[in-house]
């Protein structure tokens, strides 16, 4: 299997020791703060508020990083690396 063979096996299958199931319900008020302040939405805010929360790298696909993620996270000390499919998929 190539390589983005393996990244998408370890994404189906985790290795336990990272797998890592998170309720975004403790970080309503920071989730509503971040959809305030820069004007993201529902799902991007849960996913900033926890990764600011333990530090996480955020990993999305080219189509989904927007124009402000670089300023969102600056200073943050949150990665994010972006990936394309074609990158995965290929062998």
């Amino acid at each position: 299997m190539g390589r983005g063979g393996d990244v998408i096996a370890a994404a189906l299958s985790p290795p336990p020791e990272t797998l890592r199931i998170l309720d975004p319900r403790p970080y309503s008020v920071a989730i509503a703060g971040l959809m305030a302040d820069h004007k993201l939405s529902l799902a991007a805010a849960e996913l900033l508020a926890v990764a600011l929360e333990h530090e996480a790298t955020i990993y999305l696909a080219e189509a989904n990083i927007g124009r402000k993620w670089d300023q969102i996270l600056d200073g943050t000390g949150v990665t994010l690396v972006a990936y394309s499919w074609d990158e995965l998929t290929s062998s």
